[in-house]
């Protein structure tokens, strides 16, 4: 059973690895402030790594870095992305990216929360 957990802690620490790899390629590609704030408040508070690799997954497929006042979105857009993450202190934490959208699915404004 020992070479077991051994085997899960090895596994967990690679896709930790991997998923902080993939983060900071997204940072380097982010143009928007409030989308760069988000990223790195991720970056600083990534610790649920099924649910985390599943929330990059979601940013990669949106192109999220990529997105920026004036850029179009689908319709089905949504206009909140909420991640929510246990601090050392064993507290709710919540990093919450905003998008103002307007009528023609234009994006007016970002905004970038943290708690």
């Amino acid at each position: 059973m020992k070479q077991e957990f051994s085997k899960i802690y090895k596994l967990e620490s690679q896709i930790y690895e991997l998923q902080n790899n993939i983060l900071k390629e997204f940072i380097k590609k982010a143009e928007n402030k409030a989308i760069l704030g988000f990223l790195k408040e991720l970056s600083d508070n990534q610790n649920d790594t099924l649910n985390f690799t599943g929330l990059l997954s979601e940013i990669n497929e949106l192109k999220l870095y990529e997105l920026k006042i004036g850029s179009k979105v689908p319709k089905d857009f949504d206009d909140i992305f909420i991640y929510h993450f246990n601090t050392d202190y064993d507290e709710d934490g919540f990093c919450k990216l905003f998008f103002e959208i307007n009528d023609d699915n234009i994006i007016e404004d970002i905004q970038y929360e943290a708690e």
